[in-house]
């Protein structure tokens, strides 16, 4: 039986906004594209460089609580 590999090999790109709703939460909206697969690396040499583009879109929604340090 395989056991199944951790996808390291994807990379994600994402823009977001985000604001100050009530006190220290923010809430958030993201927009991205994942599972972009066009250079892996090993060690210190590059392994394959692959121009296939397998990706996804995504919109992400978040509430954050952001403390303050003061």
């Amino acid at each position: 039986m395989r056991r199944p590999r951790p996808g390291w090999f994807a990379w994600d790109f994402s823009l977001g906004v985000g604001r100050r709703v009530i006190s220290d939460f923010w809430a958030s909206l993201d927009a991205a594209v994942g599972g972009m697969r066009g250079l892996r690396l090993s060690g210190s040499k590059i392994e394959t460089v692959d121009f296939d583009v397998d990706c996804s879109l995504y919109v992400g929604l978040g509430l954050k609580f952001r403390t303050s340090l003061n």
